[in-house]
């Protein structure tokens, strides 16, 4: 039978042809939409899309999670776990982010912790962060759902920066970002990491851009790092693998643009890779591809990577995606005799020769 691709998404979108670019290069249709909350998808019934409906957590079920979670007793614990829910809108992953961060403060406190205090003073700080989001800055965001969805992240980022005081966790979470939906190995990420720490360019990025330096920061300053943002549920690490959900990319990505730091994070993400032996670039051509399609929008990434990562990785044409898109960025920021653009239309051709 045909390979499909599970292809869940968010309320930030809501046609599939502002979906489908963002799909790995090399899966093939027919694709199956997995959502729960969104029923009306624009031009689904144009593409070679099934829509799955997901089964959304009542709210008895999400209280007994957030009861497990944080070892609620009293009935005015209950009560309140329960109203967490309901603000929650009893989606598991805004209940993940608030277990966790409520659960860091009573396991901090230890025997001194007042759940409900903790609780009031969550739902207090959501409320106030939605309506900071309320601002036109956020216009895009369609409903409150995308509302609660930045915020419980806000929160928690905001709690890594102050009370674990890493903000160099933040920074690797927003390169981690862009490598959805890739499963990335611990010890690729951390090296990768390392590397541009090397690199002075990046090291003039993460001061302007960012305020930090790499000083400290090595093999196991990371690894903790790492470790701090999977107690906060924000990735998962099991065997040795990073996995990123899917909403937290998208938002993450979202709030770059509007700050204006996409360009730099991915610059820092794709620099590392141009020092890869061909090997290990071969191996991960995948992924590279992937950075390289965000890579387009940015002329002077165009200018620094086009022959080291943009001919590079799409030189064997195994990809099914359309170079069009390439060539026409290429004409126009590099110029339509530039060696790169040549490559790129040969490569182009070949494509369409297989087809």
């Amino acid at each position: 039978p045909p390979r499909s691709t599970l292809f869940p998404y968010t309320t930030l979108f809501r046609s599939v042809t502002m979906a489908l670019p963002n799909l790995p290069p090399d899966v093939a249709a027919p694709w199956i939409l997995m959502t729960s909350r969104v029923t009306n998808w624009a031009l689904v019934d144009s593409f070679q899309v099934q829509e799955f409906p997901l089964k959304v957590p009542s709210l008895h079920e999400s209280t007994q999670f957030i009861q497990k979670q944080l070892g609620l007793v009293t009935e005015e614990e209950l009560q309140l776990g329960e109203k967490l829910c309901a603000e929650m809108q009893c989606h598991p992953l805004w209940l993940q982010h608030a277990a966790a961060y409520i659960g860091t403060d009573v396991r901090r406190l230890g025997s001194t912790a007042v759940k409900t205090d903790l609780l009031r003073d969550y739902m207090t700080r959501c409320q106030k962060q939605e309506r900071v989001f309320a601002d036109a800055r956020y216009e895009k965001m369609s409903d409150r759902y995308d509302n609660t969805l930045m915020t419980t992240l806000s929160l928690t980022m905001e709690k890594i920066r102050v009370a674990e005081k890493d903000e160099h966790a933040i920074l690797w979470l927003n390169t981690l970002a862009f490598r959805r939906p890739f499963d990335i190995p611990e010890s690729n990420f951390i090296r990768d990491t390392i590397v541009f720490g090397q690199e002075e360019e990046c090291l003039q990025i993460l001061r302007s851009v960012f305020g930090l330096s790499m000083d400290e920061q090595d093999h196991h300053s990371v690894h903790q790092s790492l470790n701090m943002l999977a107690n906060y549920s924000m990735i998962r690490i099991e065997e040795g693998l990073i996995s990123f959900h899917h909403l937290v990319g998208q938002v993450l990505m979202f709030q770059l643009r509007g700050e204006k730091k996409e360009e730099s994070i991915l610059r820092l993400i794709v620099q590392p890779l141009t020092r890869l032996p061909s090997s290990e670039f071969d191996r991960r051509r995948v992924e590279i591809c992937k950075y390289w399609q965000h890579c387009l929008s940015y002329d002077q990434l165009i200018k620094a990577f086009s022959s080291c990562v943009g001919v590079r990785v799409n030189q064997d044409g195994l990809f099914n995606y359309p170079l069009e898109d390439t060539v026409k960025r290429f004409e126009k920021v590099l110029g339509a005799c530039h060696q790169d653009t040549l490559a790129t239309k040969l490569l182009c051709a070949v494509q369409y020769n297989k087809q």
